[in-house]
């Protein structure tokens, strides 16, 4: 019945957009540095491989014992796209610890969940919500604040741009089918301008 839309001349509600986040390299060692406990061989060597890696929580989670192939990994990625991952020696030997922690377990995948006290709970794979609590626990503990699983994938990628690696190697190292996807990982134009602009005086 009404000829004209009273909602018109209304402007939407602008969302206001987070910064991406990563961890600089002294939040990385703090953090791996805190991780204590009864769950310390599972819990380290998760947070080194998203780290050190860049796995994607899908990944992580999915990742089987015949994965583990001398020193690299065997990831399924988006898409059922296969990609070989190269482990430094130090993330190896973390990974290491956890399957020997874990060996004789029936469960195929490499991270099992775990009960109170420790308790590998035989035949079950961790679960992406028990990963989540991990990442918010290790974070209280170390005093780094709050992230997320691809905040520490971005971190993987933003160290490897840093150090000069060439983009496209970043992409194929992240799985990224695009490099227009691995650009948006790219911080070195922004660490720069931050830099430039330190550097006035008035």
């Amino acid at each position: 019945l009404i000829t004209e839309n009273p909602m018109q001349d209304l402007d939407s509600p602008h969302l206001k957009k987070s910064l991406p986040r990563y961890l600089n390299l002294e939040e990385s060692e703090e953090l791996l540095d805190s991780v204590d406990g009864v769950n310390q061989a599972r819990d380290y060597c998760i947070l080194t491989l998203f780290l050190n890696c860049g796995l994607r929580i899908s990944e992580l989670i999915g990742l089987n014992i015949t994965d583990v192939r001398g020193n690299q990994l065997r990831v399924l990625g988006k898409g059922n796209k296969e990609r070989r991952v190269a482990v430094a020696d130090a993330v190896w030997e973390r990974l290491a610890v956890w399957l020997e922690a874990r060996a004789g377990d029936p469960c195929p995948n490499v991270f099992l969940a775990v009960r109170r006290y420790g308790r590998i709970s035989t035949g079950h794979s961790i679960t992406s919500s028990a990963v989540y609590q991990i990442l918010k626990t290790r974070s209280s503990q170390s005093g780094v604040e709050d992230f997320s699983p691809h905040d520490l994938r971005r971190t993987f990628a933003t160290r490897l741009l840093g150090a000069g690696t060439d983009i496209n190697l970043v992409r194929k190292a992240m799985g990224h089918a695009s490099v227009l996807t691995t650009q948006r990982y790219d911080k070195r134009e922004d660490e720069e301008v931050e830099e430039a602009t330190r550097k006035i005086l008035i």
